[in-house]
């Protein structure tokens, strides 16, 4: 009775189990089977998170340089974003680079503007309106994709400074 309980409540820790409004029962063996294939996804995303995770700490360790950057999809075609980067101005550059990094990434750029938010910190944000080249990847998060690609390019820009 009591191994019967265990595998009942551990049913209940399946996103399938507590969320179906079916009163099927469920049985130890498709409890089990649908443990088996719901933990390796949980340890793909704890891996993912973990790469995220990495990779924002790899951010922050760069320096106070980077403030934000933000990428934001227009219209439903996929086509076309708005990034925008905010950094601590450290040289006249900076903007080169930048529009260095978006033709990297094969980002045509429509249009860019800057704008100074904070003198005394010389905190600049740069804005490009930008098409991609080639459709994005079916199936991929192409904005967290990009982003991350953009850090990445920014990263080594700095070092090679």
């Amino acid at each position: 009775m009591r191994l019967h309980a265990s595998y009942l409540t551990l049913g209940t820790l399946l996103p399938d189990h507590s969320s179906s409004s079916s009163k099927k029962k469920w049985s130890a063996p498709s409890i089990i089977d649908n443990v088996i294939t719901y933990i390796p996804k949980l340890q793909n995303e704890v891996g993912e998170l973990t790469l995220r995770k990495q990779k924002l700490v790899e951010l922050e360790r760069r320096g106070p340089s980077i403030r934000a950057i933000s990428v934001l999809e227009l219209g439903e075609s996929g086509y076309e974003a708005v990034v925008q980067i905010c950094l601590k101005k450290e040289n006249e550059d900076e903007f080169s680079n930048l529009l260095h990094v978006m033709e990297v990434q094969g980002l045509s750029v429509l249009s860019a503007s800057t704008s100074q938010v904070c003198r005394e910190q010389r905190v600049v944000c740069y804005n490009f309106h930008v098409k991609m080249d080639e459709k994005p990847c079916e199936g991929d998060d192409y904005i967290t994709v990009l982003k991350n690609n953009i850090i990445s390019s920014l990263r080594d820009n700095t070092k090679c400074k």
